[in-house]
């Protein structure tokens, strides 16, 4: 893939992409003289359901992760991937596969899936988050399939992390501390940052813990007022 991707010019809004199963869709609703209205493409190179969909900020690619497939975890660890395709040609560009983790027994925890995935403001990093009872949480260079660095999100029966979205600020305000990306699922959003700042692309030292916890949004109580038959 072309290492400094550039936003697309002329973005397709009559474009979607979404999946279903194990297939990626992009469905165009554009109509023209050369070509019908409601064409699709179609990725299917995942082995199993995908979990989890986003799009790098150039709008050239995608990003999907799916469930660890039972052929693979028969007789071995889960290992869940993400795939990363060109969304004009539909071809394949890295798989990323999420090697088990050890806790702190020295057991083996398999990832059952990767239940989200986000691109950074420059499309450089991604990150994922997997389906497991600590929500591990990726780091990648998705371009050289290099993991940057790997940390317990949640601990919680999975999936207790829903997604992960990145901050779409600029680098040099990444830099003065702002927080990287945001994890969310049940009764929690976890803000993160790196300890300590470098300019990227240079290698991502590994992130501190959340800054801050915010506490499940409670609606108020309720109490509806008495019932009064109408006036006949």
């Amino acid at each position: 893939p072309n290492p400094n991707p550039i936003p697309n010019p002329n973005p397709n809004p009559d474009q979607v992409a979404y999946y279903t199963a194990g297939v990626a869709v992009v469905h165009d609703f554009s109509a023209s003289k050369e070509a019908p209205r409601n064409r699709q493409r179609f990725f299917q190179s995942h082995d199993d359901d995908i979990l989890c969909m986003t799009i790098d900020p150039s709008r050239n690619y995608c990003a999907t992760g799916q469930v660890a497939p039972l052929k693979r975890a028969q007789g071995g660890p889960c290992k869940p991937t993400v795939s990363v395709w060109d969304v004009h040609n539909m071809c394949e560009l890295v798989q990323l596969e999420h090697e088990p983790v050890k806790d702190d027994n020295g057991v083996s925890q398999s990832m059952a899936g990767v239940q989200g995935v986000a691109f950074s403001k420059t499309g450089e990093l991604l990150v994922t988050v997997c389906r497991d009872t600590k929500a591990h949480v990726h780091v990648w260079r998705w371009r050289k399939c290099e993991l940057l660095c790997c940390f317990s999100g949640k601990q919680g029966l999975p999936p207790v992390v829903y997604g992960v979205v990145w901050n779409h600020r600029s680098d040099r305000q990444l830099e003065t501390g702002n927080i990287d990306f945001a994890t969310y699922g049940v009764k929690h959003i976890c803000f993160w940052k790196r300890t300590v700042r470098v300019a990227l692309p240079a290698c991502l030292p590994p992130f501190g813990p959340p800054p801050t916890t915010l506490p499940p949004f409670r609606l108020p109580p309720f109490h509806p007022p008495p019932f009064r038959s109408p006036p006949l």
